[in-house]
């Protein structure tokens, strides 16, 4: 701060130029605008012509009205000098140091250069946005929630939980964290159900993640988020068990109507040769037998013939007769039932992937540049191909340039973006953005940078979800 009181002139020796403060502010609003008066005096010998400008950390956001003025030997006039910083995290709060600089055309020696201070007043502005803000989960889901800290104070936040009903457990990993000015910093979300389902209507459970500054001051940032919960068992499930039900009706109804008369007819036709068999058997072994019953009765009846023969005539020689019988047999021999065998499928679905790719660390900021500079593919796994539903392109910073989103080995980018049109913008595909590493295919972003935060490197980034699954 200048130490001239109100018509106290300084006189730099030797100069043809002296000074004086008419009015000063000690502080400005970012966003705002205050003024500094001076009074200029020629205290030359000779009509000067002097050119005033501002100089300093302060010289890009301040302005001097009139910026020349011309002047006879003792005349005076007014400058004012206005400060108006833009409400942008490029300014730092705190003391800005600058110069107010009297350059004489006339008589370079005559000129003057007046050093000064103003107090850059601090201001607090987030954004908090969860990335992505739709988590479909059965038992588990996660997210990143990104924390944009757009004011010109570096800060500790915190972050808490709420939602309307008590149906889920949310977990914040940082819980603190400490933010950048101008930077975006990341957290990561853990989104767990309190009560599961086997089976039921999909629910949809809202959810806000609260952001607040440590010390409790500023009002607070809410992140939106919504959890869509569904069931434990697949939906393609009851569909199987209902396929396998009616396989196994038809194949018992078949049994009972078909199989099991055909079997039975294909046994009784096996067996009734064998069956014939026996009863010729048993036919000849009761015929046989009813033939020894025969000769047994005729050979009684000789006898008593004899008898009474021999009671009347001399006895004579008399015979007796013999027979035999025989008997055979038959064997069957057993059916055979055949049998009946089944088989079986499984299913599976694609693994979700969520992953970012950011600037390279050789991509600097020319300007006019034109030169993109390509980051390391994205990483997938060996016989996998990549389905991005999901892109959010992410500039926190305000760099401005380029982005490209590529799928090598082809030239022509998927997408092609000007950094200073956003600072986040997401995408989402109804039908999925297919990379095929088989093919040949890599995805990567490519950054040419014109423009940075201090001349760093470009920070610009791309956040891509989506699932990997077999070509």
């Amino acid at each position: 701060m200048l130490d001239i009181s109100e018509d106290e002139f300084y006189v730099p020796e030797l100069m043809g130029v002296a000074t004086a403060v008419e009015s000063q502010a000690d502080e400005v609003e970012p966003g705002e605008s205050v003024s500094w008066s001076y009074r200029i005096r020629n205290s030359g010998q000779v009509v000067d012509q002097f050119m005033i400008d501002v100089v300093g950390d302060a010289g890009e956001w301040a302005t001097a009205e009139p910026g020349e003025v011309n002047l006879f030997p003792g005349g005076e006039e007014e400058v004012t000098i206005t400060f108006a910083p833009p409400r942008s995290p490029s300014v730092a709060a705190g003391e800005v140091a600058f110069a107010v600089r009297i350059v004489s055309s006339e008589d370079t020696a005559g000129s003057a250069v007046v050093e000064g201070t103003i107090r850059v007043l601090p201001f607090d502005e987030m954004n908090a946005e969860l990335v992505p803000r739709t988590i479909r989960l059965k038992r588990r889901g996660t997210t990143e929630l990104a924390v944009d800290n757009a004011g010109n104070t570096s800060r500790s936040v915190q972050f808490f939980v709420e939602q309307e009903e008590d149906d889920l457990k949310v977990t914040v990993d940082p819980a603190v964290v400490d933010l950048t000015t101008g930077k975006a910093t990341f957290a990561n979300v853990t989104v767990r159900p309190k009560r599961m389902f086997w089976r039921g209507e999909t629910k949809t459970l809202p959810f806000q993640i609260v952001v607040l500054n440590e010390d409790r001051s500023g009002p607070p940032v809410y992140a939106d988020g919504v959890a869509v919960q569904e069931q434990l068992l697949p939906k393609w499930l009851p569909k199987l068990l209902l396929a396998l039900l009616a396989t196994a009706l038809a194949l018992f109804i078949l049994w009972q109507t078909v199989f099991k008369s055909v079997i039975q007819s294909t046994a009784k036709d096996a067996v009734k040769p064998q069956a014939a068999a026996a009863a010729d058997a048993a036919n000849q072994a009761k015929a046989a037998q009813q033939a020894a019953t025969d000769a047994a009765n005729k050979a009684a009846g000789s006898a008593n013939q004899a008898a009474t023969g021999s009671a009347n005539q001399p006895a004579g020689n008399g015979g007796q007769p013999g027979g035999g019988a025989g008997a055979g047999g038959a064997a069957a021999t057993p059916a055979t039932v055949p049998g009946s065998v089944g088989s079986g499928g499984v299913l599976g679905q694609g693994a979700p992937v969520a992953f970012r790719l950011t600037s390279p660390p050789n991509a600097i900021p020319v300007a006019n540049n034109t030169t993109f500079v390509p980051s390391a593919p994205a990483a997938i796994p060996a016989g996998k191909q990549l389905l991005v539903t999901d892109v959010v392109f992410q500039n926190a910073a305000g760099d401005t340039g380029t982005l490209r989103v590529l799928r090598g080995p082809d030239p022509a980018p998927l997408f092609e973006i000007g950094l200073n049109n956003f600072r986040d913008l997401d995408y989402h595909f109804v039908t999925p953005i297919v990379v095929n590493p088989a093919a040949g295919q890599s995805l990567t972003i490519a950054v040419a940078c014109q423009t940075t935060v201090n001349n760093g490197p470009c920070t610009a980034s791309a956040y891509f979800a989506g699932v990997t699954s077999s070509p």
